[in-house]
């Protein structure tokens, strides 16, 4: 979705059919490593199962249009007046290149995550309130075990999310997405190898993460797969050219021919 997301939004991006190519493989390196997943022993039958399903999409896509708004917004640095003072004439050359990445991306990913937990402070206090008075979950204080456990998560998302928005400014949202999908081979690896979970790589898996890792790399060398493909595309063309021009020839080499013999 962030490579959907960014084709109209970001001027830097453009279609490339190695890019596209390897979102579509990470995709379906993702549903076999899930699909695997599900087979080992998960639950089929889940309650609620279509909501869940409507929510996760809606929020993956939520979540890759803020990944292309924070590059086209917070990414980029102002443009600067040129020699002759024109902010104008510099402004509109920087509009006809693509946009230079921003000098401090740690700190304005730093910015943006202090944003978003202001606003969680804010909020939070109104939605626990409703929730609590509707009946719906009913707020207790957390013990200190899970108070605790709450603070370690938040301090580990902190660093998560200012580490993406920071690599998001350095590279390309798709380049970040398709790397985020490394997260469930891992995970699978990491159970491989604890013994007290007694795990077995399955075959679907095991492929599902050979295309993961394929896509990612079909997405770090785009420009160099797109000319591959152009080169390959231009082969085919000039084959078929070929072998149409030679089926012709021998056509109008047979026609004189059955003309005399008959």
């Amino acid at each position: 979705m962030a490579y959907v997301f960014s084709l109209p939004l970001l001027k830097e991006e453009y279609l490339s059919a190695s890019k596209s190519l390897g979102v579509l493989l990470a995709l379906g390196g993702v549903l076999l490593v899930v699909l695997s997943k599900k087979r080992e022993g998960s639950p089929d039958a889940v309650p609620h199962a279509g909501l869940g399903e409507i929510l996760v999409f809606a929020s993956a896509a939520i979540y890759a249009l803020k990944e292309v708004l924070y590059k086209r917004w917070m990414s980029p640095t102002p443009p600067s007046s040129s020699a002759d003072g024109s902010v104008q004439q510099a402004a509109a050359a920087a509009a006809s290149s693509p946009p230079p990445p921003s000098p401090t991306p740690v700190a304005d990913a730093a910015l943006c995550v202090s944003l978003i937990g202001t606003w969680c402070v804010l909020s939070a206090p109104i939605w626990l309130l409703l929730l609590h008075l509707s009946g719906i979950e009913p707020f207790e204080m957390p013990p200190w075990h899970l108070a605790r456990g709450y603070l370690i998560v938040a301090f580990m998302m902190m660093v998560y999310q200012v580490q993406l928005f920071a690599a998001i400014a350095i590279t390309s949202p798709t380049f970040v997405a398709v790397g985020q999908l490394l997260v469930a081979p891992i995970s699978m690896l990491i159970d491989l190898i604890d013994p007290k979970t007694h795990y077995t790589l399955p075959p679907p898996a095991l492929i599902g993460t050979c295309g993961i890792i394929g896509a990612l790399a079909l997405v770090i060398y785009a420009r160099a797969g797109d000319a591959a493909m152009r080169e390959a595309l231009e082969r085919v063309r000039e084959w078929c050219g070929w072998s149409r021009r030679r089926k012709r020839l021998v056509e109008e080499t047979a026609e004189p021919a059955a003309v005399a013999h008959s």
